[in-house]
Protein backbone atom coordinates (compact mmCIF):
# COMPACT_ATOMS: atom_id res chain seq x y z
CA UNK A 1 0.00 0.00 0.00
CA UNK A 2 1.16 3.47 -0.85
CA UNK A 3 2.04 5.88 1.94
CA UNK A 4 -0.63 8.47 0.93
CA UNK A 5 -3.49 5.94 0.98
CA UNK A 6 -2.44 4.73 4.38
CA UNK A 7 -2.53 8.23 5.83
CA UNK A 8 -6.05 8.93 4.47
CA UNK A 9 -7.39 5.71 5.94
CA UNK A 10 -5.94 6.55 9.35
CA UNK A 11 -7.56 10.04 9.30
CA UNK A 12 -11.01 8.56 8.50
CA UNK A 13 -10.76 5.98 11.24
CA UNK A 14 -9.72 8.65 13.75
CA UNK A 15 -12.71 10.87 12.86
CA UNK A 16 -15.15 8.01 13.24
CA UNK A 17 -13.74 7.23 16.65
CA UNK A 18 -14.11 10.81 17.81
CA UNK A 19 -17.70 10.92 16.68
CA UNK A 20 -18.62 7.72 18.48
CA UNK A 21 -16.87 8.77 21.66
CA UNK A 22 -18.47 12.25 21.87
CA UNK A 23 -21.28 12.65 24.52
CA UNK A 24 -24.82 12.70 23.19
CA UNK A 25 -26.23 16.17 23.24
CA UNK A 26 -29.88 16.36 22.26
CA UNK A 27 -29.57 20.04 21.54
CA UNK A 28 -26.56 19.85 19.54
CA UNK A 29 -26.95 18.99 16.02
CA UNK A 30 -25.30 15.86 14.94
CA UNK A 31 -22.57 16.42 12.45
CA UNK A 32 -22.88 14.00 9.72
CA UNK A 33 -20.07 14.53 7.38
CA UNK A 34 -20.48 13.61 3.85
CA UNK A 35 -19.05 10.31 3.03
CA UNK A 36 -15.54 10.61 1.81
CA UNK A 37 -14.81 8.88 -1.33
CA UNK A 38 -11.23 9.38 -2.11
CA UNK A 39 -10.17 9.08 -5.60
CA UNK A 40 -8.56 5.81 -6.28
CA UNK A 41 -4.86 6.01 -6.03
CA UNK A 42 -3.01 4.48 -8.81
CA UNK A 43 0.64 4.85 -8.08
CA UNK A 44 3.06 4.55 -10.85
CA UNK A 45 4.59 1.13 -11.05
CA UNK A 46 7.85 1.01 -9.18
CA UNK A 47 10.67 -0.17 -11.20
CA UNK A 48 13.77 -0.16 -9.09
CA UNK A 49 16.99 0.29 -10.90
CA UNK A 50 18.94 -2.89 -11.21
CA UNK A 51 21.60 -3.02 -8.58
CA UNK A 52 25.02 -2.28 -9.86
CA UNK A 53 27.51 -4.92 -8.78
CA UNK A 54 30.48 -3.43 -7.13
CA UNK A 55 32.91 -6.21 -6.33
CA UNK A 56 34.97 -5.80 -3.25
CA UNK A 57 38.43 -4.56 -3.99
CA UNK A 58 41.01 -7.25 -4.06
CA UNK A 59 43.62 -6.77 -1.44
CA UNK A 60 46.94 -6.07 -3.01
CA UNK A 61 49.68 -5.91 -0.46
CA UNK A 62 52.34 -3.39 -0.98
CA UNK A 63 55.39 -4.81 -2.68
CA UNK A 64 58.09 -5.85 -0.27
CA UNK A 65 61.21 -3.87 -0.71
CA UNK A 66 64.00 -6.02 -1.96
CA UNK A 67 67.31 -4.25 -2.02
CA UNK A 68 69.53 -4.93 -4.93
CA UNK A 69 72.23 -7.51 -4.23
CA UNK A 70 75.51 -5.99 -3.29
CA UNK A 71 78.20 -6.90 -5.76
CA UNK A 72 80.92 -8.92 -4.14
CA UNK A 73 83.87 -9.48 -6.42
CA UNK A 74 85.60 -12.82 -6.27
CA UNK A 75 88.74 -12.84 -4.15
CA UNK A 76 91.87 -12.41 -6.18
CA UNK A 77 94.27 -15.28 -5.74
CA UNK A 78 97.43 -14.12 -4.11
CA UNK A 79 100.15 -16.76 -4.01
CA UNK A 80 102.20 -17.04 -0.93
CA UNK A 81 105.46 -15.19 -1.13
CA UNK A 82 108.35 -17.39 -2.11
CA UNK A 83 110.87 -17.70 0.61
CA UNK A 84 114.11 -16.12 -0.45
CA UNK A 85 116.89 -16.78 1.99
CA UNK A 86 119.24 -14.02 2.70
CA UNK A 87 122.42 -14.17 0.69
CA UNK A 88 125.22 -15.87 2.52
CA UNK A 89 128.06 -13.58 3.17
CA UNK A 90 131.04 -14.61 1.14
CA UNK A 91 134.12 -12.63 1.92
CA UNK A 92 136.33 -11.84 -0.96
CA UNK A 93 139.25 -14.24 -1.26
CA UNK A 94 142.41 -12.83 0.07
CA UNK A 95 144.33 -14.61 -2.65
CA UNK A 96 143.96 -13.19 -6.12
CA UNK A 97 144.94 -15.38 -9.01
CA UNK A 98 147.32 -13.88 -11.38
CA UNK A 99 145.94 -13.20 -14.82
CA UNK A 100 146.52 -16.04 -17.27
CA UNK A 101 148.13 -15.00 -20.46
CA UNK A 102 147.65 -16.92 -23.66
CA UNK A 103 150.90 -18.51 -24.64
CA UNK A 104 151.79 -19.45 -28.15
CA UNK A 105 152.21 -23.22 -28.73
CA UNK A 106 155.79 -24.33 -28.32
CA UNK A 107 157.58 -27.29 -29.87
CA UNK A 108 157.75 -30.47 -27.78
CA UNK A 109 158.42 -34.17 -28.08
CA UNK A 110 157.98 -37.25 -25.86
CA UNK A 111 158.34 -41.00 -26.13
CA UNK A 112 157.54 -43.86 -23.71
CA UNK A 113 156.94 -47.58 -23.79
CA UNK A 114 155.69 -50.32 -21.46
CA UNK A 115 156.40 -54.05 -21.69
CA UNK A 116 155.31 -56.46 -18.96
CA UNK A 117 155.84 -60.16 -19.57
CA UNK A 118 153.81 -61.18 -16.51
CA UNK A 119 150.60 -59.45 -17.60
CA UNK A 120 151.36 -59.46 -21.33
CA UNK A 121 151.02 -55.66 -21.63
CA UNK A 122 153.13 -54.16 -24.43
CA UNK A 123 152.45 -50.68 -25.74
CA UNK A 124 154.32 -47.48 -26.60
CA UNK A 125 153.62 -43.91 -27.61
CA UNK A 126 155.72 -41.17 -29.24
CA UNK A 127 154.67 -37.66 -30.30
CA UNK A 128 156.34 -34.46 -31.49
CA UNK A 129 155.18 -30.95 -32.45
CA UNK A 130 156.76 -27.91 -34.06
CA UNK A 131 154.19 -25.55 -32.52
CA UNK A 132 151.81 -25.71 -35.45
CA UNK A 133 151.30 -29.38 -36.33
CA UNK A 134 151.42 -32.55 -34.22
CA UNK A 135 152.55 -35.98 -35.42
CA UNK A 136 153.08 -39.22 -33.59
CA UNK A 137 152.30 -42.92 -33.32
CA UNK A 138 151.43 -45.53 -30.72
CA UNK A 139 151.36 -49.31 -30.74
CA UNK A 140 149.35 -51.77 -28.65
CA UNK A 141 149.74 -55.57 -28.36
CA UNK A 142 146.27 -57.09 -28.85
CA UNK A 143 145.03 -60.24 -27.05
CA UNK A 144 144.87 -62.17 -30.34
CA UNK A 145 148.66 -61.86 -30.83
CA UNK A 146 148.65 -58.98 -33.29
CA UNK A 147 150.10 -55.50 -32.77
CA UNK A 148 148.04 -52.47 -33.63
CA UNK A 149 150.04 -49.45 -34.88
CA UNK A 150 148.38 -46.06 -35.24
CA UNK A 151 150.17 -43.16 -36.96
CA UNK A 152 148.47 -39.78 -36.83
CA UNK A 153 148.91 -36.12 -37.85
CA UNK A 154 146.90 -33.18 -36.50
CA UNK A 155 146.82 -29.42 -37.15
CA UNK A 156 144.30 -26.57 -37.09
CA UNK A 157 143.64 -26.78 -40.82
CA UNK A 158 143.20 -30.49 -41.61
CA UNK A 159 142.26 -31.71 -38.15
CA UNK A 160 143.12 -35.18 -36.88
CA UNK A 161 144.11 -37.82 -39.46
CA UNK A 162 145.15 -41.34 -38.48
CA UNK A 163 146.42 -44.46 -40.27
CA UNK A 164 145.84 -47.81 -38.53
CA UNK A 165 147.86 -50.95 -39.40
CA UNK A 166 148.27 -54.41 -37.85
CA UNK A 167 151.32 -56.64 -37.61
CA UNK A 168 151.33 -60.40 -37.04
CA UNK A 169 148.59 -63.01 -37.33
CA UNK A 170 145.64 -63.44 -35.06
CA UNK A 171 145.48 -66.63 -33.03
CA UNK A 172 142.27 -67.68 -31.34
CA UNK A 173 142.44 -70.48 -28.76
CA UNK A 174 140.03 -73.35 -29.14
CA UNK A 175 136.98 -73.03 -27.03
CA UNK A 176 136.28 -75.95 -24.74
CA UNK A 177 133.12 -75.25 -22.84
CA UNK A 178 132.83 -76.86 -19.50
CA UNK A 179 129.72 -78.90 -18.84
CA UNK A 180 127.10 -76.79 -17.20
CA UNK A 181 125.73 -79.84 -15.36
CA UNK A 182 127.55 -80.69 -12.20
CA UNK A 183 126.49 -83.82 -10.33
CA UNK A 184 125.23 -83.14 -6.87
CA UNK A 185 127.32 -84.22 -3.94
CA UNK A 186 126.22 -87.51 -2.41
CA UNK A 187 128.10 -88.50 0.72
CA UNK A 188 128.87 -92.16 1.30
CA UNK A 189 126.43 -93.84 3.68
CA UNK A 190 127.83 -94.52 7.13
CA UNK A 191 127.45 -98.06 8.52
CA UNK A 192 124.56 -98.36 10.92
CA UNK A 193 125.41 -99.89 14.29
CA UNK A 194 122.34 -99.96 16.51
CA UNK A 195 122.91 -99.61 20.18
CA UNK A 196 122.01 -102.68 22.34
CA UNK A 197 118.63 -102.40 23.94
CA UNK A 198 118.36 -102.61 27.72
CA UNK A 199 117.09 -105.95 29.07
CA UNK A 200 116.91 -106.03 32.91
CA UNK A 201 117.63 -109.34 34.72
CA UNK A 202 114.38 -110.77 36.18
CA UNK A 203 114.37 -111.28 39.92
CA UNK A 204 113.17 -114.67 41.33
CA UNK A 205 109.67 -114.65 42.74
CA UNK A 206 109.27 -115.93 46.33
CA UNK A 207 105.62 -116.05 47.41
CA UNK A 208 104.94 -115.29 51.08
CA UNK A 209 104.12 -118.24 53.42
CA UNK A 210 100.42 -119.01 53.79
CA UNK A 211 98.77 -117.64 56.89
CA UNK A 212 96.59 -120.09 58.87
CA UNK A 213 94.08 -119.10 61.59
CA UNK A 214 94.98 -120.09 65.18
CA UNK A 215 92.47 -122.03 67.28
CA UNK A 216 92.36 -121.95 71.08
CA UNK A 217 91.89 -125.32 72.91
CA UNK A 218 88.32 -126.24 73.75
CA UNK A 219 87.46 -126.57 77.49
Amino acid sequence: MAPLQVSITLVAALAAALVSAAPSDPYRPVYSPAPYHPAPYHPAPYHPAPPVYHPEPVYKPEPVYKPKPVYKPKPVYKPKPVYKPKPVYKPEPSYHHEPVYKEEPKPYAFDYGVEDHYSGANFGHSESSDGKAVSGSYSVALPDGRTQIVKYVADHYNGYQAEVTYEGEAHYPEYHPEPSYKPSYKPEPKPYHPKPSYHPTPKPYHPPPPAYPSYSPYH
